[in-house]
């Protein structure tokens, strides 16, 4: 059961900086549709609600959950160029916080998922 390197390593660097785009380099169209259209919706509306990005403060759940977030890819890398912090006096600071720490889990696990989902080389059949 090997699995194609190249295949794999590049849908996981397509899948990684735009969510859902590895489901389509490997012409699982409707799943990576859905999968972009969940994970980028669902950092957008927490980064709005939280006003922000968080990366301020320095204790190990911060920086877990600035992990956690940079797994959302290219919309985390955009919206980090402006270097907003979160307006704690905002009234959804934390339930932004919590759609954008949910997206970037949801991303993380959509690529195990793809990992464990690309064909390997045996699967295919033979003309």
């Amino acid at each position: 059961m090997k699995k194609d390197i190249k295949k794999l390593a590049v849908s996981v660097i397509l899948g990684f900086f735009i969510p859902g785009l590895g489901y389509w380099y490997i012409k699982e169209k409707l799943k990576g549709c859905v999968f972009f259209i969940s994970i980028v919706s669902c950092y957008f509306i927490g980064y709005f609600l939280a006003e922000g990005i968080f990366w301020y403060e320095m204790n190990i759940l911060a920086v877990l959950g600035t992990i956690v977030t940079f797994f959302n890819g290219l919309p985390y890398l955009i919206t980090s160029i402006h270097f907003f912090s979160l307006d704690h006096s905002s009234a959804y600071y934390e339930v932004g916080k919590t759609f954008m720490l949910v997206s970037g889990a949801l991303n993380m696990l959509t690529l195990l998922f793809l990992i464990d989902h690309l064909p390997s080389k045996e699967d295919k059949p033979v003309s």
